[in-house]
């Protein structure tokens, strides 16, 4: 949005961009009758809702880094290296990390000793819930790879020349260190998968960076991942193709990074040769650190013979060494509900039955994040009941956002032309307003740790 935007302005223009479409699309010959058309489509609940104004309130860090990593399972450098590779760029140089509440309770609970290992993150819109289960799960990783040999050079076996075709190798095959799935983030949707590509590309950059032993392998294992779900075939076309995209892959990632791309920009682009593998016969060959799928695609890998190695290599992972833990990561854990909820129950008890992992063994370690889920019984019964594990091992955190500081009885005049201020207004606004919730928009009313979903005058008013 330009400064002059307002949320009102662009819901007027996002209007008036459909009603253009339907013009075109559907014109009508009669000029008189395709405007009386666009009039009684443009009448309030015909075809558009009215606007709502969502106030997403900050979660304050609050938490320095140096207080969050005692009595730990983990060293504290590593810790620090993780907590430096996912938040370091939003603190100044110099400057002490710190943690939002919510993300300092799920490291110690998840790297802690104690009972309560497992964690469900059940704070608001843009609290940070990702990087509360990424900070465990990569200081784990972290904490690990100072036992692993050095990382040995990627084979780049995607290069070609005329007379030369492609002759797959695994990407990681003079590597000398257990390949394993030591995390599986597991995503509803592919669109999710996508966005959480990035930061893992961002943090396992920066994680090499500060630590060159820790050279993390991810995989983004999905319905778009490249190669065939049976074992690469020299000179076959779908190596060809598969190994001629990896190559503009390199080229395209090498042009930019000469080019001065910052890290964050270059997020956005995979490098072949380093912490990503990119094809399914490379994560097969050797399973990646962390693997990133969806449900379906779980499911799927679970009854094919063809991606065996992945379970296979993480239960000889686990078996080799007590200390070894897995780490099942659950996002939007409240859209697993209802029948098609079951039946993703039933696909987490069996994948823990294929790698043979206890539901109350301590090689197992969950994190599940979900802006819908509050404490009480009800959620601790869900927990129970989806993962099957002792609900008293989940420590429930929903951190502690940052309320308005300003009356909602104040006078407008005082807040106008001042943004922070005015947006403070509309959030005082619908967290101080019970009466509207008698007026239908309370989806999320139940979680009674956090304001409902509230409806004002236009535009309405929501908090999650």
């Amino acid at each position: 949005m330009t400064s002059n935007t307002t949320p009102l302005s662009l819901a007027r223009d996002l209007q008036d961009a459909f009603l253009r479409y339907i013009d075109t699309v559907y014109r009508l010959r009669d000029p008189e009758l395709q405007q009386e058309r666009r009039q009684l489509l443009a009448e309030p609940g015909r075809l558009f809702a009215e606007p709502l104004l969502e106030p997403v309130l900050p979660y304050p860090a609050t938490v320095p880094i140096s207080g969050a990593t005692g009595n730990l399972t983990v060293a504290a450098g590593a810790v620090e290296t993780a907590a430096q590779a996912l938040l370091g760029r939003f603190t100044p140089p110099g400057h002490e990390l710190f943690l939002r509440e919510h993300q300092a309770i799920a490291l110690q609970a998840s790297l802690g000793h104690g009972d309560k290992h497992n964690v469900a993150v059940t704070s608001g819109t843009g609290s940070g819930k990702t990087e509360a289960f990424l900070l465990p799960l990569l200081a784990r990783l972290v904490d690990e790879a100072q036992h692993w040999p050095q990382p040995a050079p990627p084979v780049e076996w995607w290069h070609s020349t005329p007379t030369r075709p492609p002759v797959w190798r695994s990407v990681r095959s003079a590597e000398h260190r257990t390949a394993a799935v030591r995390a599986l983030i597991l995503y509803p949707t592919n669109a999710l998968v996508e966005d959480q590509v990035a930061r893992l590309r961002l943090a396992f950059r920066a994680i090499s960076q500060r630590d060159p032993r820790a050279h993390l392998w991810f995989g983004r294992y999905t319905g778009v991942t490249l190669g065939t779900n049976r074992p690469a075939r020299k000179s076959s076309a779908a190596l060809k193709e598969v190994a001629a995209e990896v190559a503009a892959m390199q080229t395209d990632f090498k042009s930019l990074s000469d080019r001065g791309y910052s890290p964050d920009e270059l997020a956005a682009f995979a490098d072949p040769t380093a912490h990503e593998l990119l094809t399914r016969w490379d994560m097969v060959a050797h399973p990646p650190d962390v693997l990133v799928t969806n449900y379906s695609m779980l499911n799927a890998i679970l009854m094919r013979e063809f991606e065996d190695n992945f379970f296979e290599s993480t239960k000889s992972w686990l078996a080799s060494d007590p200390s070894n833990a897995f780490t099942l990561v659950i996002d939007e854990l409240h859209t697993y509900r209802g029948s098609s909820g079951t039946e993703i129950a039933l696909l987490v008890r069996k994948l823990l039955h294929r790698l043979q992992i206890a539901p109350d063994s301590p090689q197992l370690r969950i994190l599940a994040t979900s802006a819908s889920l509050g404490p009480g019984d009800e959620t601790a019964a869900f927990l129970e009941q989806f993962f099957g594990v002792d609900r008293r091992t989940f420590t429930t955190t929903a951190g502690v956002p940052r309320l308005p500081r300003i009356d909602a009885s104040a006078p407008e005049e005082s807040v106008v032309g001042r943004a922070q201020q005015a947006s403070e207004r509309i959030a005082a606004l619908c967290l101080t307003n019970p009466g509207h919730l008698e007026r239908g928009h309370s989806r999320n009313s139940r979680r009674s740790t956090r304001a409902p979903r509230m409806a004002t005058t236009s535009p309405r008013c929501s908090n999650r």
